[in-house]
């Protein structure tokens, strides 16, 4: 008896297409992961990039963009990074460097980092952490207007 109700529940499951529903989804979750993975591999390259001639910059920048779209990761997670790391890159290829712009760049690679990693509902969390970034960023704006000569434009 036992044996005839498992097999009508696995009939079941079979006619209803749950089994291709599940198989869907664990392929799906793979390419998710295997997409965060690229994207996170293009953040470090773009990190270490900064330091780099100015065509490796702009590669990194190029397959950074491209990771970051194909994981699906909000524009408002790295807007900031990229005009702070464009910033960063500017002086560092003129011979000059600021520990505020790098820690400010680093802050919010974290960001991006974690935006990476997290789902779409926890991400709503980091817009929080997004501002206090960005008012770090604003306390600091007189010595970062000092060194860069112009306040970093911010996208909203």
């Amino acid at each position: 008896m036992d044996l005839e109700i498992i097999g009508a529940f696995l009939a079941g499951i079979g006619a209803l297409g749950l089994g291709t529903l599940l198989g869907d989804h664990l392929t799906r979750t793979e390419a998710r992961r295997a997409s965060r993975a690229d994207a996170l591999n293009a953040l470090e390259h773009h990190r270490n990039a900064i330091t780099g001639s100015a065509a490796q910059y702009t590669s990194a920048s190029l397959d950074l963009e491209r990771a970051l779209f194909i994981a699906m990761v909000p524009r408002w997670a790295h807007s900031d990074y990229f005009d702070l790391a464009n910033e960063n890159a500017k002086w560092t290829h003129n011979g000059s460097s600021s520990s505020e712009l790098d820690d400010r760049t680093r802050d919010s690679a974290v960001m991006v980092r974690d935006a990476i990693y997290k789902g779409r509902l926890s991400r709503t969390l980091l817009r929080a952490r997004r501002w206090r970034v960005r008012r770090k960023v604003r306390t600091s704006q007189d010595a970062l207007t000092k060194l860069v000569g112009q306040s970093v434009g911010w996208r909203t």
